[in-house]
């Protein structure tokens, strides 16, 4: 999975990575899939 050569995935959830990282594709899609989990588990957002 890539978009191509001009660009570049960088993951920075401001918690446990707080600069931007560059990743691959796959890595970047398994950060987000575990962003949206904990933002889904939080009861504070969703009660």
């Amino acid at each position: 999975m890539t978009a191509g050569p001009k660009y570049e995935y960088r993951w920075a959830d401001g918690v446990q990575i707080k600069k931007p990282i560059e990743v691959s594709a796959p890595k970047y899609v398994e950060y987000l899939m575990d962003w949206i989990e904990s933002q889904l588990d939080d009861e504070s957002i969703f009660p």
